[in-house]
């Protein structure tokens, strides 16, 4: 193995992050409550079930980071975010009202979930 080797490999993970940061700010960061309209509609027809998801984001989890640490689905949309997950979430509790917001990870799929409050 050459240094080349390692510089190339380093340089495929720097664009694998700088791709799923690019993906993950649009997705979270840049999220539209507009565009959730139908996700929140179909979610009001089915009588507000509990954790109901809105947004799907799939997430390209790699095995290791550029930093050379391995990390969570969580632990990564932190690192490629640089926030940590209760900050993302309250940014996107922001554009909604009477609506909780909450998250759920399942896998390399992390998924946006809304419920209705208890009265």
């Amino acid at each position: 193995m050459s240094l080349s080797d390692i510089e190339n490999d380093l340089s495929r993970i720097v664009q694998r992050e700088l791709a799923a940061k690019d993906a993950l700010t649009t997705a979270l960061l840049n999220l539209s409550a507009t565009g959730l309209k139908p996700s929140l509609l179909e979610w009001a027809s089915q009588l507000y079930p509990f954790a109901y998801p809105i947004l799907n984001i799939p997430v390209d989890l790699p095995t290791t980071c550029s930093d050379g640490v391995a990390r969570t689905t969580l632990d990564f949309i932190s690192f490629c975010l640089d926030m940590n997950i209760t900050d993302i979430i309250a940014s996107i509790q922001t554009k909604f009202i009477g609506i909780e917001v909450s998250y759920i990870i399942n896998g390399n799929m992390f998924s946006i979930v809304v419920s209705k409050p208890v009265a």
